[in-house]
Formats: structure tokens, sequence, C-alpha cells
């Protein structure tokens, strides 16, 4: 499991610095995905060094971040995506947060929305 934690990761980071010139999105969406599975395949091991290390990248690119609820109605994840935590440290770095709810269908539209942390500012997808 740690493995798959740490290839998540080495990818995410590749594509936060990649150069992708006009087509480079500008806002990186689910970068704890991997915790989905978390209550079935749990990992010991913090990966806090390698997360803040992509939340500095992510600034230093003036990216943006997804701040996701669909997490919390996954039964093997419970939190969104990223947990708080992470969004404490990004909100240190500026680094925007935009709301996503991973909406497939119209009852799905706002999931989440109430457990993300309350001192997060978030701006508009369009602002970005």
């Amino acid at each position: 499991v740690d493995a798959v934690y740490e290839a998540y990761y080495d990818t995410l980071l590749c594509s936060v610095t990649s150069d992708l010139g006009p087509f480079k999105p500008k806002r990186i969406g689910h970068i704890t995905l991997v915790h989905k599975f978390q209550k079935k395949f749990p990992t010991s091991t913090s990966f806090d060094d390698r997360i803040n290390k992509i939340l500095d990248k992510i600034a230093d690119y003036g990216l943006s971040l997804d701040y996701n609820g669909a997490g919390i109605n996954k039964p093997l994840c419970r939190e969104v995506y990223p947990p708080e935590q992470i969004i404490r440290e990004a909100i240190k770095r500026k680094i925007p947060l935009v709301y996503g709810s991973d909406a497939h269908s119209r009852k799905d539209l706002n999931q989440g929305f109430e457990n993300l942390y309350k001192n997060a500012v978030l701006v508009s997808p369009t602002t970005n």
C-alpha cells in the first residue's frame, strides 16, 4: 500500500511541475484521491513531507487546488479531498481553493460541502 501512495504522490508532483505550455491546467484536483480506499487499505506511513512539497510547488506555479466533498460519501474513505490538515497547509501558502462535488448527477451537487473546513475561503472556478 505504501508503494501505491509513493507512486501516486510522485506522479502528482510530476503533473504539477510538467510544462504543458498553454494546455497546463490551472487547478490541481484530488491530491489525496489515493486515500479513497483507506478504510480497506490503510497505511501507517506519513506522507506529510511529500504532500507539503507538492503544496509548495502548487504555490510556486500559481495554481489553485480542488477542495472536493465527494470523499465524505465514499464508504472506504469518509473524508473530503484533501482533509483539513492539508487545507490548512494550503491556506498558509495562499493557494486558492475551488470547491468541487464530483457530481455525476443532479442529486450529488454540493455533496460534502458542509464537511469542508469552515475557515477555508473558496474562489470561483472562473477566477482561476
